[in-house]
């Protein structure tokens, strides 16, 4: 304030007067204004300086390098006319590019605080303590960290799960919006998982402990959510790489423009190489990707998708073919046995028995259906997993197959009735799994799996987002796959696919130029999601499809996609805009600032209004970002940690 009321009283009452000799308030005044932009410098300021000697000490030019250059410029050819009671003075120019700088600088941490309140808030989701059980029945307050899986945790009604476990005892209603971005409450009896952060709302229950607080959902979601914001797309990569050559060039043009007003007008050099300094300096350019991405990380996590690789999301934006993994993804992959029909010497219950053991350890969505059944006392060996067929294994010296009747069967064990009464039960919709052993078919299973919601939504949206085409990929039965994609309304649809089946028809659609995305969620997938353009799994999915993913869906819906995709375009354009308008804003500058058009204080303004204008325009992807914040993690924003 001082400097700049000393700057409007001179430009309104003139300068020297005709003798050369400046009044005795100008004196005055440009002493305080020295004083006052001195503490400006030294304190305010002073990340500039200290900026630009880290950037030295690495070997680089870094923004601030030209900053400071033109602060030091200023200041020193201000101190010698403020000596020498003559010449111009820039201590206006100098106050007011402090004052811009660090204002555009305040609005890019507004947009990196707007991406990091979503981690804060899954940081406060959980407890720092928990009431772990003790032998005989009472309680006591341990550190969270100190919890380990085995453990058995006591939470009453009201309090957060504080880790991932197994209720052991109790039946209670759990909030578990945070993953699912469902308000209605879910029902969880003794033998369900539970996943920490979620909400006890009914009675006092017991936990075992799954996981230790480190290896917990919300602690995975974190870390992946760190591992999306320092992964950067090919536009931010070549942001930085051009800014990193633009202060070199930058200086180049400084020192020609200052040889070109030695030769031209002594008087001028000053003024124009400081304004030549100041208003090109790249920190729009370098703003232009870096909080953009910031915010729409945020913005993600907020729609209920969690970005695992930030690169992908101008990939995401293009996708023009949708391929869908059918069990898990366009059901729910909960399957449950309808019907059992037993077609050798065995019983239902042995059946069963012998399929849970088979089945047991698998990650397979259709081992849950067998899960209950499991004995321990069975002697089981040899167990492999074929992928995309079934299992096999010796149980008590017999060997016997759970899968597809192909997998399960050799030819000269089938026969008309059998394949007759399999296409009967596929015909009304269930995946038929056969059990058998060396003596031939045992037992036929029909199990059915319930759509997903949100399916017909996100086809038809995907279809105004210019998705030209939509595919069922699955290694279930071609009549089954083929009656669901009826129902949905989808073109094509291949079923009875192995995973390298899969892949090969992923890299076949490639070849001819479509961008594929793919949704899976099972273990036999990962190949496929590897290999898709882009590609989405579900947080409860497989680790190994989890980790060739490109993006995690939180909850259950499928829809979410849809607004994804839309969200992904929206960044991308204002990532473009934003580029556009840094390396237009510089290439219009440096010329008229060389020039002598434009005076150091308004390059101060131009070069910090550049940066304000990217910022701002990154931070109207937070506009869209936020009315759907409740569904998934707006319940948690004001929690605080159960004492």
């Amino acid at each position: 304030m001082p400097v700049m009321q000393f700057s409007l009283a001179s430009y309104a009452m003139g300068d020297a007067g005709g003798d050369g000799v400046l009044p005795l308030w100008m004196v005055l005044g440009r002493w305080t204004a020295l004083l006052a932009v001195l503490a400006i410098l030294i304190y305010t300021a002073q990340e500039f300086f200290v900026g630009a000697w880290n950037d030295l000490k690495r070997g680089r030019l870094g923004m601030d390098v030209p900053i400071v250059i033109g602060l030091s410029a200023a200041f020193l050819s201000s101190v010698a006319a403020t000596l020498r009671q003559s010449g111009e003075v820039y201590y206006d120019s100098i106050a007011m590019l402090v004052f811009f700088v660090l204002l555009a600088r305040r609005f890019e941490l507004r947009g990196r605080l707007a991406a990091a309140q979503v981690a804060d808030r899954l940081a406060r989701v959980v407890p720092r303590q928990a009431q772990q059980l003790m032998p005989g029945g009472a309680t006591r307050t341990v550190a969270l960290v100190d919890v380990r899986p085995g453990d058995r945790l006591r939470v009453l009604p009201g309090e957060l799960v504080p880790v991932d476990g197994v209720l052991v005892e109790g039946t209670s209603s759990f909030d578990e919006s945070l993953l699912t971005g469902e308000s209605a409450s879910v029902r969880r009896r003794p033998g369900e998982a539970l996943i920490g952060g979620a909400r006890n709302i009914d009675q006092s229950i017991v936990v075992e402990v799954t996981h230790r607080s480190d290896e917990s959902t919300v602690s995975n979601m974190q870390r992946l959510l760190a591992q999306a914001l320092r992964s950067r797309p090919r536009s931010a990569v070549l942001a930085e790489r051009a800014a990193a050559w633009f202060v070199p060039a930058v200086l180049v043009i400084a020192l020609f423009t200052t040889l070109l007003w030695l030769w031209l007008d002594p008087s001028a050099v000053v003024a124009n190489t400081v304004a030549v300094l100041i208003v090109t300096c790249p920190c729009a350019l370098a703003l232009a990707v870096p909080v953009a991405l910031t915010v729409s990380a945020s913005g993600f996590a907020q729609k209920g998708i969690l970005p695992l690789r930030m690169d992908a999301i101008e990939v995401l934006a293009r996708a023009d073919l949708v391929a869908l993994d059918k069990t898990g993804t366009l059901t729910q992959g909960r399957h449950r046995v309808v019907a059992l029909h037993c077609v050798g010497g065995i019983d239902a219950a042995q059946a069963r028995r012998l399929a849970a053991a088979l089945e047991r350890h698998s990650e397979h969505p259709i081992a849950q259906a067998f899960g209950a059944e499991a004995d321990p006392d069975l002697q089981v060996e040899a167990r492999c997993n074929h992928p995309g067929e079934g299992i096999s294994a010796v149980i008590e010296g017999e060997r016997w197959r759970l899968g597809s009747a192909v997998f399960a069967l050799p030819p000269d064990r089938r026969d008309e009735d059998l394949g007759a009464r399999i296409a009967g039960l596929e015909h009304d919709g269930h995946s038929v799994v056969v059990l058998a052993n060396d003596a031939g078919p045992q037992a036929l299973f029909a199990l059915a799996d319930p759509p997903r919601a949100g399916v017909s939504a996100l086809l038809a949206q995907l279809r105004d987002l210019g998705v030209q085409k939509f595919a069922i990929l699955s290694g279930d039965n071609q009549t089954v796959v083929d009656r669901l994609a009826a129902e949905l309304g989808v073109e094509t649809a291949l079923g009875g696919l192995r995973p390298e089946d899969k892949m090969a028809w992923v890299r076949a659609q490639q070849s001819v130029g479509h961008c594929v995305l793919m949704v899976g969620d099972g273990i036999n997938d990962a190949a496929t999601l590897s290999a898709a353009n882009v590609s989405v799994s579900f947080v409860h999915a497989t680790d190994l499809a989890q980790g060739s993913s490109d993006f995690l869906l939180l909850g259950e819906v499928l829809d979410v996609i849809a607004a994804a995709r839309a969200y992904a375009s929206r960044t991308r354009g204002i990532i473009l805009q934003n580029l556009v308008w840094a390396a237009g804003y510089n290439l219009g500058a440096v010329p008229a600032a060389a020039a002598g058009l434009i005076p150091p204080w308004a390059a101060a303004i131009g070069m910090s209004l550049s940066s304000l204008i990217v910022v701002a325009n990154s931070l109207r992807l937070r506009s869209r970002a936020e009315p759907r914040q409740s569904r998934h993690l707006a319940g948690f924003a004001d929690r605080e940690p159960a004492a």
